[in-house]
């Protein structure tokens, strides 16, 4: 059983895949989507058992703002190189 948190190039390979047919555009793409935070979030809650509910939500939420920042300024930074 591998302990360390990190996952392996197998299931980044298969996480991958699962995100890219979730949010593939369709008819049920925004409740898959949707359906997909709803369990990252439980994972969260059972893994941080100790913290209150607002504290959990406020660190997911800040880890979610902090990604989406990430990828606004690679966007940038990709449309830079190609000027």
């Amino acid at each position: 059983m591998n302990t360390n948190s990190t996952l392996t190039r197998f299931e980044q390979w298969i996480l991958k895949q699962m995100c890219k047919k979730l949010v593939r555009q369709g008819p049920s793409h925004t409740n898959n989507i949707k359906e997909y935070y709803r369990r990252i979030i439980d994972a969260a809650r059972i893994e941080f058992r100790e913290d209150n509910i607002d504290t959990l939500n406020s660190f997911m939420e800040g880890i979610f703002k902090e990604q989406l920042k990430n990828l606004q300024r690679k966007r940038l930074k990709d449309m830079e190189l190609q000027n």
